[in-house]
C-alpha cells in the first residue's frame, strides 16, 4: 500500500499541477508577427492545411468523447472537453484569419479581430 508520507507527497503534488500557470504560447504567434512581410499564397496554403489537421483532430476527439460518454470519469471527460472547446476556438480563430488573409486584410490596422471572431459562427 501507500505511506502516509507518500499520500501527502501526491496530494501535494496534485495541487501544485492544478494551480501551475498554463503556456498560452503558439508557434503560429511568431509567424502571424510577420505573416505582413510573406507571400499570401504560401501562408493560405498553410493555414488550409493546418485548418484541415486541426478539423481532422477536433472531429475524432469528439468521436472519443462519444464513446467514452458514460464509462469514464467526469475527469476524464472535462480533460476531453477542455480539449475539444480549445480545438473550436483555434478553428473559428484561424477560419477568420484565413477568411482575412483572403482578402489582404491582414497588414490593416483598425479591425475589430476579437470581436469578429466572438460573433463568428462555428
Amino acid at each position: 500500500g501507500i505511506t502516509t508520507s507518500g499520500k501527502q507527497e501526491f496530494e501535494h503534488l496534485l495541487l501544485e499541477q492544478m494551480i501551475k500557470q498554463e503556456d498560452m504560447h503558439r508557434p503560429i504567434y511568431e509567424a502571424l508577427l510577420f505573416a505582413q512581410h510573406g507571400d499570401d499564397r504560401l501562408i493560405l496554403e498553410q493555414l488550409r492545411i493546418k485548418i484541415s489537421q486541426l478539423t481532422l483532430y477536433l472531429t475524432t476527439l469528439q468521436k472519443v468523447y462519444e464513446n467514452k460518454y458514460g464509462k469514464e470519469s467526469m475527469a476524464k471527460l472535462y480533460i476531453l472537453s477542455s480539449v475539444i472547446l480549445h480545438l473550436k476556438t483555434e478553428l473559428k480563430v484561424l477560419g477568420n484569419l484565413y477568411a482575412n488573409m483572403k482578402n489582404k486584410k491582414i497588414g490593416s490596422i483598425g479591425n475589430d479581430v476579437l470581436r469578429d471572431i466572438e460573433n463568428q459562427c462555428l
